[in-house]
């Protein structure tokens, strides 16, 4: 898919188990209309730039939820 945009989140949430900053990321996928709001990693934030090609980072179990991404990645 392609990033069309980002923020970057430095406060800590008790809900949000991941370590700042967590980047989420507005990514739309090959070939759909809208765009998929979803974790990015893999990447530092300032290396991000709109427009740049990420991949979905799968769990190592899939139970068939938005959750099987476990976060995009660049492509």
């Amino acid at each position: 898919g392609t990033l069309e945009s980002f923020t970057v989140v430095h406060y800590k949430h008790d809900m949000q188990p991941r370590r700042r900053p967590l980047v989420y990321g507005l990514v739309k996928l090959d070939g759909a209309s809208g765009s998929l709001l979803h974790l990015i990693g893999g990447v530092e934030p300032a290396q991000l730039k709109v427009g740049m090609r990420v991949k979905a980072v799968f769990a190592r179990e899939r139970k068939g939820s938005i959750l099987d991404i476990q976060h995009f990645a660049p492509a």
